[in-house]
């Protein structure tokens, strides 16, 4: 099974949420226990790191990441 289809973003009425290209929930961040500020942080991370991913075989992020950490 793969993941939800890129490109996800953050559901302008509620911060906390992640929604797929068609405005369907994918990840929330409500209820972590940080304070609502964190968890929008968390989410505008979260969305950037999955669109910034796009295009990338999953199999090869730990090789990518290793080579990265190394320049």
């Amino acid at each position: 099974m793969s993941h939800t289809p890129e490109p996800w973003s953050v559901d302008e009425d509620a911060p906390r949420t992640i929604n797929d290209k068609q405005g369907y929930s994918v990840a929330s961040t409500y209820e972590s226990g940080v304070a609502a500020e964190q968890d929008e942080a968390n989410a505008a991370r979260i969305v950037a790191c999955v669109n910034g991913c796009a295009g990338l075989n999953p199999a090869a992020y730990r090789e990518i990441f290793e080579t990265l950490r190394g320049c």
